[in-house]
Order: C-alpha cells, then sequence, then structure tokens
C-alpha cells in the first residue's frame, strides 16, 4: 500500500515537471532541447561518467562497464564487452553477442582450423563460414572462432576452396623443407 502512494506520488511530480518543462534531476532550470534534464546537470553527468571510466581503466576494469577487464592492445575491456563489440562490428547491435561468446566456448577456446589455443585480443578473429561479401550472414550457425593469421588467408574464399589452397600448397612444398609436413 505504502509503496503504490510512493509511485503515484513520483508519477505526479514527474508530470508536474514535464508540465512546467523543468528538469527532472536538479528541478530548478529549465531542460534544454526536451531533453530531461538542464543543460548544466547534463554536464554534470557527462564529467561523472567520464571521470567514472577513468577510475575504472586506471584500475583495471572495464571501460565499459566497470568489471574486472582483460587488457587488449590499447583498450580495457571485460570479456562480456569485448564479445559485445565484435558483435556490434558485424551485426550493428549487441543482440546476440551471447551466442558468439558461448561458440567460443563451445570450441574450447581453439581455432576451428588448426586447433591453436586462442586469445581474447591476440589472436582470436571471427569467420564466416561463407564470406559476407559473397552472400553469407552474420549468423550463429555460419560463424566459427579461427586464429587471425588463418582468417587473413583465408579471407572471403568459401571453406571448400580454402582447404584446395591449402592442399595445392601443401603438395607443392619442396621435399626435405619444412621435413614435419
Amino acid at each position: 500500500m505504502c509503496y503504490n502512494k510512493t509511485m503515484n506520488a513520483q508519477e505526479k511530480y514527474i508530470k508536474k515537471l514535464d508540465k512546467s518543462n523543468l528538469c527532472k534531476r536538479c528541478a530548478k532550470r529549465e531542460r534544454v532541447d526536451g531533453m530531461a534534464r538542464c543543460q548544466e546537470c547534463r554536464e554534470a553527468a557527462v564529467k561523472f561518467s567520464q571521470n567514472k571510466r577513468i577510475y575504472w581503466v586506471k584500475n583495471n576494469l572495464c571501460a565499459g562497464c566497470g568489471k574486472p577487464a582483460i587488457v587488449i592492445k590499447k583498450s580495457t575491456k571485460c570479456e562480456d564487452c569485448w564479445f559485445k563489440s565484435v558483435q556490434r562490428k558485424y551485426a550493428k547491435t549487441t543482440k546476440g553477442w551471447e551466442d558468439i561468446k558461448e561458440l567460443f566456448y563451445s570450441q574450447d577456446k581453439k581455432c576451428a582450423y588448426t586447433g591453436r589455443d586462442m586469445v581474447i585480443g591476440e589472436n582470436l578473429s571471427i569467420d564466416h563460414k561463407i564470406a559476407r561479401s559473397v552472400g553469407g550472414k552474420h549468423k550463429i550457425d555460419n560463424l566459427q572462432w579461427i586464429d587471425f593469421t588463418v582468417n587473413k588467408m583465408k579471407q572471403n574464399l568459401k571453406e571448400e576452396d580454402f582447404f584446395q589452397l591449402i592442399r595445392e600448397i601443401h603438395s607443392n612444398i619442396p621435399k626435405g623443407n619444412f621435413s614435419s609436413c
């Protein structure tokens, strides 16, 4: 009962602020450009957010969410935010990032082609089995995690064409070279 009264009082207060065009944070100054806050409160919120991110990065926390981070080149991200950024790069949204993370772990963190161990931010690369440039989609059944170097070699080749190229290279290695071949 008390909760409902509190909610009703808050709703009435917010409606009053809406009608008066006052900032929803300080309720003293007029809002800017139809936003919820006045310019001063918006700037304060941005500054707070920037300072929070600086603190997180200095303390090896993810710049995006504040969780313990892994340092990836010049970026400090947690594992989840890293997978979200990969998903955003290819799908223009973070929706589905859990699926590509699950795919990585279902491959036991190993390259689908070489079996090499893969490390986030070092040699990990998402591969479209059928390249997007030739009509492949960014869907989980068309994706696999492979070593970055292998992905650069594969480029937009279909899997069977890539394997054929590897066989051709292998058959043309002079005898005596690469004794492990």
